[in-house]
C-alpha cells in the first residue's frame, strides 16, 4: 500500500484513504508541547480513557463513561448509566464515534453524532496513584491502561 506523506521540518503530514494526518514531532520530557495551535493527535493521549462513578444507599447509581483515543486520529465513546430506588430502577447506554484532535489545552471531538464539540481538557496525575489522567470538561477520566504520569 503506497502512503503519500510530506516532511517539513519537525511536521509528517500523511495521507490515509483519503484522510490528512498531521504529526508534530516532540522534543524529550516536552509532552505538553505536543500539539500545534490549531491541534492535531497528541500521540501522548492515545489509549483508552474512563470514568466511573458508584453511588449507594437508599436510591443507588452506577455510572461508567470510557473513550478510546486511537493514533490514527479516530476516537469511540461508550457509557452505561443504571440506578435504583424503593420504586424501581432505570439503566441506559450510548455510543458514539468520529475523529478527534487536541491542543495543550483542548480536546475536539468530530462527532459522527453530534458534530463539532470543543472540551476543555487539563493533564493531571491521580493525587493518591499518580496514575496519568485527563480532565475533560471537569470530568476526570483516568488511564485503563499502564501508562507513565504526565
Amino acid at each position: 500500500m503506497a502512503i503519500p506523506f510530506e516532511f517539513d521540518r519537525d511536521t509528517l503530514t500523511v495521507d490515509v484513504e483519503g484522510r490528512e494526518m498531521v504529526y508534530q514531532r516532540v522534543k524529550a520530557g516536552n509532552a505538553k508541547a505536543a500539539a500545534k495551535p490549531g491541534g492535531g493527535v497528541m500521540q501522548q493521549l492515545v489509549g483508552k480513557w474512563c470514568y466511573m462513578s458508584n453511588l449507594t444507599g437508599s436510591n443507588s447509581r452506577m455510572s461508567n463513561r470510557c473513550f478510546v483515543l486511537n493514533a490514527n486520529g479516530t476516537y469511540e465513546y461508550s457509557s452505561e448509566t443504571s440506578s435504583s430506588g424503593a420504586y424501581g430502577g432505570t439503566s441506559s447506554q450510548e455510543y458514539d464515534s468520529g475523529r478527534w484532535s487536541a491542543t495543550s489545552s483542548t480536546l475536539t471531538a468530530n462527532s459522527n453524532k453530534n458534530g463539532q464539540i470543543v472540551y476543555p481538557i487539563e493533564l493531571r496525575n491521580h493525587p493518591k496513584t499518580g496514575d496519568p489522567m485527563i480532565v475533560v470538561d471537569g470530568d476526570a477520566y483516568v488511564a485503563a491502561f499502564q501508562k507513565r504520569s504526565w
